[in-house]
């Protein structure tokens, strides 16, 4: 995932929009590594009472994470970053300076 999270760094540095799908398909193929053993752990290391609260932990936080990082982006970005080109470059360099914070979060 922190491979496809540099991958996806690369859109900001070079400008070029498919840096940022290739990043999101490296992230997204290894999920599957993340998310499968959550039950294989949870009966190797708890007994059998606390096995089902394990699981239970272990396969919430993977929606948790996806909250908690839509709550992130809406505190990193607001409506002044949407401002056209032409307004001024200083607002411009402001939002690529969150969205490279956004990329590495």
């Amino acid at each position: 995932m922190i491979t496809g999270s540099a991958i996806r760094l690369m859109t900001s540095a070079t400008g070029v929009i498919w840096w940022w799908y290739m990043g999101h398909i490296v992230c997204l193929s290894s999920q599957a590594y993340l998310k499968n053993p959550v039950t294989k752990l949870a009966s190797n290391w708890f007994g059998d009472k606390e096995r089902g609260l394990a699981t239970a932990i272990g396969i919430v936080s993977g929606p948790l994470g996806i909250l908690i990082s839509t709550l992130l982006i809406m505190t990193m970005f607001d409506d002044q970053d949407k401002v056209p080109a032409m307004s001024g470059g200083n607002s411009i360099e402001k939002g690529q300076g969150r969205f490279k914070n956004f990329i590495l979060v």
